[in-house]
């Protein structure tokens, strides 16, 4: 052996001997440190406080937590390290039993829970950010509130949106006194660009105070978290109004009668299959036998089922004038009695009646009052022996386009026969 080779040997052994030193220092490092008897310190940060028995303290006194002045705490530890070091802010857990708390203001202290697998009793707190939490306890109420809305878009022209239907019209919100106070209804808003049909959905809500400011409370439990929502839009349409006009009187409605009604047309809004079908509004039956030259009536607008006016108009001015067609006063002499009941006898008792003849200028004065005739329809009269006033119907024989203008009446007897 020479001599480089004596040198390389005894290095080798020394190599050997520092890396042999160096594992058995770290063996002896972690022995020592996963020992029962080395002592460590630890802060842990952010430890929740967390109330326990909140929901049996809810249902046996309605009461709950409002507000707390700690959420959290930092705290600091002294244990083992074998024990600290199994430790984090999240297994730590601080705890307030709420079951001896009364409604108001209250102050406890924590209580620390440790994971099962440490030794609680080898721990200690050497410092905490809070020993106390000041928490308050407020009655939990029930409450409804209604529900409120607005439609943001638009319709499309030719149609119109009425105003939101919310079913149910009330929400129940419970939550605490102080909390529900704030509130003063429920508001969903409805948000189409256009629309032209009507909508229907479920929405949600919020809640708002007084002012419409929005209120962002977790304490306020919403039994219904939606409503339903109905949006009906309804089709506009401009529809004229009219009349029934009742031949009589010598004039007939499409050759005699110039009407006039203020306004003409009304614009109404409604559902579209009621509004298709809807080309006029007949707001009166006119009986033209009932006047001589001209008639004139204010009506109420009796609007279909489901629809309304737009412009709020709720009468129209109707004028009825007679074109074409003369009167004359004439006295009448001759009387019938006609469906006389069987086992009576009718006899008119009045002897003449002067009447208003109507008919065109051409024929007026070739009407004589041997054409006039008054017949009573016995059927309208009762079948008893009796006196009687009955309306009598005016026939004008051999003018088929005169009529009497009027109401005419005639006293009647009725006699049983047996």
């Amino acid at each position: 052996m020479n001599y480089k080779e004596f040198l390389n040997r005894i290095l080798d052994k020394k190599v050997n001997r520092v890396i042999a030193s160096v594992l058995a220092s770290i063996a002896l490092w972690v022995y020592v440190s996963t020992t029962e008897g080395v002592e460590k310190e630890e802060t842990f940060y952010g430890v929740q406080v967390n109330f326990v028995n909140a929901e049996e303290v809810r249902e046996s006194s309605g009461l709950i937590v409002t507000s707390q002045d700690i959420q959290s705490v930092d705290l600091t530890l002294s244990g083992p390290m074998r024990q600290i070091t199994r430790l984090t802010n999240d297994n730590i857990t601080l705890t307030i039993d709420l079951s001896k708390a009364v409604f108001g203001n209250n102050r406890s202290a924590y209580e620390i829970h440790y994971p099962s697998d440490v030794d609680s009793s080898s721990l200690r707190r050497v410092n905490a950010s809070a020993y106390i939490v000041n928490f308050y306890l407020d009655k939990l109420v029930n409450r409804r509130f209604e529900v409120k809305g607005t439609f943001t878009g638009s319709a499309e022209e030719g149609y119109i949106a009425e105003d939101p239907v919310f079913n149910p019209l009330t929400v129940n919100i419970s939550g605490p006194q102080t909390s529900i106070d704030k509130v003063d209804h429920a508001w969903v808003e409805i948000t189409r660009e256009t629309v032209d049909r009507t909508l229907q959905y479920n929405s949600s809500y919020v809640l708002r105070d007084k002012d419409n400011q929005v209120i962002s409370d977790e304490l306020l439990i919403m039994d219904t978290p939606e409503v339903e929502v109905t949006l009906s839009v309804l089709t506009i349409k401009n529809v004229p109004l009219s009349v029934t006009l009742i031949d009589g009187g010598g004039a007939t409605g499409e050759e005699h009668a110039d009407v006039k009604i203020e306004p003409a047309v009304v614009q109404l809004a409604g559902d579209a299959a009621v509004m298709d079908g809807l080309n006029k509004l007949t707001i009166a039956t006119i009986d033209l036998a009932d006047f001589a030259s001209s008639f004139e009536d204010t009506y109420t607008l009796a609007l279909p089922n489901d629809t309304e006016c737009l412009s709020g108009t709720t009468e129209a001015k109707v004028t009825v004038t007679i074109k074409g067609l003369v009167t004359r006063k004439m006295t009448l002499t001759q009387f019938d009695c006609i469906n006389v009941a069987d086992g009576y006898t009718a006899d008119v008792i009045t002897e003449s009646l002067t009447v208003n003849v109507r008919a065109p200028e051409s024929i007026i004065n070739s009407i004589s009052a041997e054409n006039l005739y008054a017949v009573v329809d016995m059927q309208e009269v009762s079948a008893s022996a009796g006196t009687f006033n009955p309306v009598a119907r005016i026939r004008i024989d051999g003018y088929p386009t005169a009529g009497a203008v009027g109401e005419y009446k005639v006293f009647v007897t009725q006699k049983a026969l047996y």
